[in-house]
């Protein structure tokens, strides 16, 4: 499979945010092909949203998620929206995933959205 640049970084060097089981989660999968994704949302030190992850799957998914929490923490550290981010915008944005790989985006959207309690 062959990724965007940006992507493609995110898998050789995902972002390491693991789950500290503190705050609400969510949880997105794609069963057919065994993905399953862990987002957890909490109030940093500061007050300031924090975002990690577990995952477990296909190379899309690690790369797409660790793409989707540094998009996030990047909107948190420059003082803009991030529970307004879709996640298919973000993976756009980043020059997009194979049409095999566009589950990635579902798994996103339906861990993030439980996460912030709108699913």
């Amino acid at each position: 499979m062959v990724l965007p640049e940006q992507l493609a970084a995110h898998l050789a060097d995902p972002l390491l945010a693991p789950l500290s089981g503190v705050g609400r989660q969510g949880y997105g999968e794609n069963a057919a092909c065994g993905d399953e994704l862990w987002l957890e949302v909490a109030e940093g030190p500061s007050g300031e949203l924090e975002v990690r992850y577990r995952v477990r799957g296909c190379a899309a998914l690690v790369a797409g998620t660790s793409l989707w929490v540094s998009a996030v923490q990047r909107a948190v550290a420059g003082g803009g929206d991030p529970l307004g981010l879709d996640p298919g915008a973000v993976l756009a944005a980043a020059g997009g995933l194979p049409a095999r790989s566009r589950h990635v985006e579902r798994v996103i959207a339906r861990a993030w959205g439980q996460a912030l309690g709108r699913g």
